[in-house]
């Protein structure tokens, strides 16, 4: 029987966190990560929710024969959303995904467990409406207090 392994949040968005940070010091070579920091967040936050999209489908979706992996869950979802091969949907970027799922990705609301793993970052770097965007209302409430 295959197992869907469950994301561990704060490791993943931690990990993403160090390659955005790796990926856009050697792409701004001599600008202070400080000047960075917001663009390092924000592009590890948009990968960071296309994964745990993935994860919601794929936990949604569990099949006792083959369990779906990493971004397979958004992959599946964009398939059926506009009938593409699967092939199509594999080799798009993550940002093309994203694109691809707009819609559901607005409507989407974080697994509860994911807020402890980003939002400390989010809100130190001035990016809470994307905290306020993501999280169940009652949660968001919580956050302007």
């Amino acid at each position: 029987m295959a197992e869907n392994q469950q994301m561990h949040y704060s490791a993943e968005f931690n990990r993403l966190i160090g390659e955005y940070k790796t990926k856009l010091e050697s792409q701004n070579p001599g600008v202070s990560i400080d000047l960075l920091a917001k663009k390092v967040v924000a592009a590890a936050f948009k990968e960071y929710l296309l994964l745990c999209y993935s994860e919601t489908v794929r936990s949604d979706r569990v099949a006792p024969w083959e369990s779906l992996t990493d971004r397979q869950g958004a992959e599946l979802s964009a398939i059926e959303k506009h009938h593409w091969l699967p092939e199509q949907v594999r080799s798009m970027s993550n940002d093309d995904l994203l694109l691809a799922l707009n819609s559901e990705i607005q409507s989407f609301q974080l697994p509860g467990p994911t807020l402890e793993a980003y939002s400390g970052w989010l809100n130190n770097h001035g990016l809470n409406a994307y905290i306020r965007h993501f999280q169940a209302p009652s949660k968001a409430d919580e956050l302007d207090d």
